[in-house]
């Protein structure tokens, strides 16, 4: 018995708050009516004072603001601009890319180094393409398990002609119909 009357007192206190936080919310449409999109607005016109606002308390002149309103960010490159061709000079980059990353290499076997791991694989080949400027794409990432795939693959020279638009255009002529030509960009200086 001693510890129902314990009970009761807490929970007869919290209902009388209860009740007052309730209708103290109810006042302005509760606590979230203001966020509500279908509660009932207020019908009360809003009282401010538009006495003052009738006249301006002083007077503004002309007014500019030199604004620049571009916000495009620069952003710099993180690999070299300049492509390098140059067999040789991509030779001693990527040879000190990679003694750099795989450590106990020697003068002749840095070639025959292994990119089995692949953060020692990504390392290198971010860094090489930094230096060299010059991406590999996805396809051949897969193909590269040594440097010395890594070096075939920047010692090789892109085949132009073979994806060239006029050449396809030239081949299937008698395919493409009358009103598909090919016409060559003119070059204005």
């Amino acid at each position: 018995m001693f510890s129902r009357s314990l009970l009761r007192l807490p929970l007869a206190s919290q209902t009388r708050y209860l009740h007052v936080s309730s209708l103290a919310l109810a006042e302005n449409n509760g606590v979230f009516g203001r966020f509500n999109p279908w509660a009932k607005k207020s019908t009360e016109p809003n009282t401010t004072n538009t006495e003052n606002n009738d006249t301006p308390s002083e007077a503004i002149g002309n007014v500019t603001f030199d604004v620049d309103f571009n916000d495009e960010l620069e952003f710099s490159s993180w690999k070299n601009t300049e492509v390098i061709e140059d067999v040789d000079q991509i030779h001693s980059s990527i040879r000190s890319i990679v003694s750099e990353h795989i450590q106990g290499l020697g003068d002749n076997d840095w070639k025959e180094a292994s990119l089995a791991d692949t953060d020692v694989k990504f390392k290198v080949i971010k860094e090489s393409i930094k230096q060299t400027g010059k991406e590999i794409p996805n396809l051949e990432l897969t193909n590269i398990a040594t440097v010395n795939d890594l070096l075939a693959f920047y010692e090789r020279v892109p085949d132009v002609t073979q994806t060239s638009v006029e050449k396809f255009f030239a081949e299937t002529a008698n395919s493409l119909p009358s009103n598909l030509t090919f016409e060559a960009p003119s070059k204005s200086s």
